[in-house]
């Protein structure tokens, strides 16, 4: 599984199969019911903290 097909997935212009997607909650930990039902939700902090050394050595991209 790709970056791109799972942004493909993500946008819609792919189609996953049930076992697929219950193969792939497994694997994340999920179970597919309850993914497909809406009980997931995400336990991201609000605020994400930026640890000083995200970009040690000040590649291209640094919010320095």
């Amino acid at each position: 599984m790709t970056p791109r097909y799972l942004a493909a997935l993500e946008r819609g212009e792919r189609n996953v199969t049930l076992d697929t997607f219950d193969e792939y909650a497994g694997f994340l930990g999920l179970d597919a019911g309850a993914l497909l039902s809406g009980e997931v939700h995400d336990e991201l902090p609000a605020v994400r903290v930026r640890p000083d050394d995200a970009n040690p050595k000040g590649r291209r991209g640094s919010r320095q």
